[in-house]
């Protein structure tokens, strides 16, 4: 369960902190990754393809607030969490 909840709170804040430089970052970008549909494998793909741009946009940037969403930047591509005990 402690798991789950990191995983939840670490895509909180980089949603926070994405929705905080979108003026910055561009709006359509940030847009396209914050309403991508990741149910299917081309979906996934594409917002892996989204998340790299971004990354892309990040390392010309240099401040906490993109520090910040650099560390938890991968957290935007959904992903399962899996507990077995």
């Amino acid at each position: 369960l402690g798991f789950r909840l990191a995983s939840d709170v670490h895509v909180q804040l980089a949603r926070q902190r994405l929705t905080a430089l979108r003026e910055t970052l561009g709006a359509d970008l940030i847009d396209q990754i914050l309403a991508a549909p990741q149910r299917r494998e081309s979906g996934l793909a594409a917002q892996r393809d989204r998340v790299v741009e971004l990354k892309h946009r990040l390392s010309g940037l240099d401040s906490d607030l993109t520090a910040d969403l650099l560390s938890v930047v991968d957290q935007l591509v959904r992903r399962s969490v899996w507990i077995v005990g």
